[in-house]
C-alpha cells in the first residue's frame, strides 16, 4: 500500500486541479480500489490488535497511507472502543505509536472525541459518554493529549452533577487519574474540591455518594490500584510523542468528509513531485521561493559559460543529496534506524554540513517542536565527530542571526540546542560566544535574550538545577562563561546576570554570583569606611576624600 504513483495515469493531466481530476473516470478508476483496499487493511488490523501484537499492527499500519486514510483509522478507532471497552488501553497505545510518525492523525481522533463528548452531554447519553472518557483516559496516559483537556471533561460533567454524570467522572478519575495527579495536582484537587462539594450538598443518592467516597480513597492511596499505563502497552518513545494541547473552547472541524472516499494527489505524483511536497510541508514554502529567487539571481551573473555549466553541476549534485538526506530522515523507522542510514549516505568532503543543517532546518520549521530531529542529530553526534563539530558552528551561526528568526523557529532551535548540550552531543564551550552583559543591553530586549531564556530554561528541564549548576561550575568551563557568569569586579554585570536569571525562574544557577557581590560589597564598604575615617583625620582642608 506504500507504493501510491499509478503508472498508466495520463501526464498529460498534470497540472489539472483536483476538481477537474475528480470528473476524470480512468483517475477514479484507478484510485477507488486503492481507497476500498485501505479501507479495509485499516479495520482488519485495527479489529485484531491486542497487548501481544500491538507493535506489530502499529507497524503494519505505517506502512499504509494514514495520511490519506487517517478519517478511516480514526473512525475505526472509535468504532472498536465502543463495541469493546475492555481494549480501549490498547487503542490507546496504538494511536500513541501512530501519533509518534504522524501527528495529524492524533489530533484528529481527539478532535473527534472532543465533538461527540460535546454531543453526548447535551443529550445526556451517557452510553456514548462511558468509552469516550475512557479512549480520552488512556490517550492521556500515553501522551497524546494534554491532561487539562481531561481536567475539562471533569469539570463539564460535575457542572451538572447527575447521577450519570458523577458516574462518568468517576470512570474518567480511576483511568487516568495517576496521571493527572504527577503532572498537574493542583488540577485534580480543584476536581476533588467539586466532588467534595457534591458530597456536603446531599441530594445524591447513596450510589453516587458511595462512588465520590470510594474515589477520595483511591486518591488517599495515590492511585495505587489504577496505574496509568501497562509495561506492554508502553510502546511509543516519550521523546517522539507530539502531546496535542486542545480546549473545549475550542472551534473544532471533525473532518467527516475524509471517512468517505475523496481524491489523493499523491497517486498522481512521481517520487520527484512527492519530494517537493514533503520538503514545502516540512521547510515552508517561503523558503523554498527565496531559493528559486536566489537561483534566478545567479543565473542572471555575467559569468562564463564554463562557469556556469560547472555551478550548476555542482548545484544540481547537492539538491539531489538534500533530497536523498530528506528522504532518509522521513522513512526511518525511528532516529537510530534513520541515523545509520543517514551515514550509509557516500559524502564529498565537507558535505556532513548539508546533513546537519538539514537537520536543523527541518526542526526549526516545525509549528510545534519535534524532538525525533534533535534525537537523529543526538544520534550523529555520537556516531561520527565530524557532525559534533558542524552542530557546534551551526550554533555559532544561528546565534549571530538569531534577531532574524521568526518566533516559532527561535523556539525550535533553541530547544535543538539546549537537548545536544543536555545529551553532552556538543561541548559546553560553544556558550562561550553568548554575552550577557549591561553594556549588551540587547540580550534581555531582543530575540536574543529569548533564546538565552529558553536555553537555559530547557537545559533545567533535562538536566534538573542542581545538575546543570553542577556543569555551568565546571572549572575547565570558567573561561567561556565569563561572559554569561562574571567573575571580575564589575558589580554592574554580576548584578544584570543575577537578575536575569531570576527573571527566568532559575535563580539558582547565580549562588556564587550572589556570593561574590556580597563580598565586593563588603569591601567597598570597608574601603569607604576607611576612607571616610582618613577624611576627618586630616579635616578638610581642600583636599579630596579617596575614592
Amino acid at each position: 500500500m506504500d507504493n501510491f504513483i499509478v503508472s498508466n495515469v495520463d501526464r498529460s493531466r498534470e497540472g489539472w486541479t483536483e476538481e477537474e481530476m475528480a470528473f476524470d473516470p480512468r483517475i477514479l478508476a484507478s484510485q477507488r480500489p486503492l481507497w476500498d483496499a485501505l479501507k479495509k487493511t485499516i479495520n482488519r488490523l485495527v479489529n485484531k490488535v491486542t497487548v501481544s501484537n500491538v507493535r506489530n499492527v502499529a507497524k503494519e499500519l505505517l506502512s499504509e497511507n494514514l495520511i490519506w486514510g487517517r478519517g478511516l483509522f480514526c473512525s475505526a478507532i472509535l468504532k472498536t472502543s465502543i463495541a469493546s471497552h475492555s481494549f480501549t488501553p490498547v487503542f490507546a497505545a496504538l494511536v500513541a505509536a501512530i501519533n509518534s510518525r504522524y501527528p495529524d492523525v492524533g489530533y484528529l481522533l481527539i478532535k473527534r472525541i472532543v465533538e461527540q463528548f460535546k454531543i453526548g452531554c447535551k443529550q445526556n447519553d451517557k452510553h456514548q459518554l462511558v468509552p469516550l472518557v475512557k479512549l480520552l483516559a488512556h490517550l492521556v496516559n500515553q501522551g497524546v493529549v494534554h491532561e487539562l483537556l481531561a481536567v475539562e471533561f471533569l469539570f463539564v460533567l460535575l457542572q451538572d452533577a447527575t447521577e450519570d454524570n458523577i458516574e462518568v467522572a468517576a470512570i474518567l478519575v480511576r483511568q487516568c487519574g495517576s496521571t493527572i495527579l504527577e503532572s498537574n495536582p493542583r488540577g485534580l484537587a480543584a476536581v476533588f474540591e467539586r466532588f467534595r462539594e457534591i458530597l456536603q450538598d446531599g441530594d445524591m443518592d447513596k450510589r453516587a455518594e458511595s462512588l465520590i467516597e470510594s474515589l477520595f480513597a483511591i486518591r488517599s492511596s495515590r492511585f495505587s490500584s489504577y496505574p496509568a499505563m501497562r509495561p506492554e502497552l508502553d510502546i511509543a518513545e516519550s521523546a517522539d510523542q507530539v502531546i496535542h494541547e486542545i480546549s473545549l473552547c475550542n472551534d473544532l472541524d471533525p473532518e467527516m468528509y475524509l471517512d468517505v472516499f475523496h481524491l489523493d494527489p499523491q497517486v498522481l505524483m512521481s517520487d520527484e513531485e512527492r519530494y517537493k511536497m514533503l520538503k514545502a510541508i516540512v521547510l515552508g514554502e517561503e523558503d523554498y521561493e527565496k531559493h528559486a529567487d536566489d537561483g534566478a539571481a545567479k543565473s542572471n551573473q555575467g559569468i562564463s559559460e564554463e562557469d556556469s555549466s560547472i555551478e550548476d553541476k555542482t548545484e544540481t549534485d547537492v539538491e539531489n543529496l538534500k533530497k536523498t538526506i530528506f528522504l532518509t530522515m522521513m522513512s526511518g523507522n525511528d532516529f537510530e534506524d534513520a541515523g545509520h542510514k543517514l551515514l550509509a549516505i557516500p559524502l564529498r568532503r565537507n558535505q556532513e554540513m548539508v546533513i546537519c543543517k538539514m537537520l536543523l532546518d527541518c526542526c526549526s520549521h516545525q509549528k510545534t517542536y519535534n524532538r525525533y530531529f534533535t534525537l537523529l542529530a543526538q544520534q550523529l553526534c555520537l556516531l561520527k565527530e565530524v557532525y559534533r563539530d558542524n552542530f557546534e558552528n551551526c550554533f555559532l551561526l544561528q546565534y549571530s542571526i538569531v534577531d532574524s528568526l521568526k518566533t516559532h523557529k527561535l523556539h525550535n532551535v533553541a530547544k535543538f540546542f539546549a537537548h545536544l548540550l543536555s545529551s553532552d552531543s556538543l561541548t559546553w564551550h560553544i556558550l562561550g560566544c553568548i554575552r550577557l552583559t549591561e553594556e549588551n543591553t540587547a540580550a534581555t530586549t531582543s530575540s536574543s535574550g529569548m533564546f538565552i531564556k529558553i536555553l537555559f530554561q530547557e537545559l533545567a528541564k533535562e538536566l534538573g538545577v542542581p545538575l546543570l549548576k553542577k556543569r555551568l561550575n565546571d572549572p575547565t568551563l570558567q573561561g567561556s562563561l565569563d561572559s554569561i557568569f562574571p567573575k571580575n569586579n564589575n558589580t554592574r554585570n554580576l548584578r544584570f546576570s543575577i537578575n536575569f536569571f531570576t527573571s527566568i525562574g532559575i535563580g539558582g544557577l547565580t549562588d556564587n554570583l550572589r556570593e561574590n557581590l556580597r563580598n565586593m560589597q563588603k569591601q567597598n564598604h570597608q574601603v569607604s569606611s576607611h576612607s571616610d575615617q582618613g577624611t576627618q583625620s586630616f579635616g578638610t582642608g581642600g583636599s579630596k576624600p579617596f575614592q
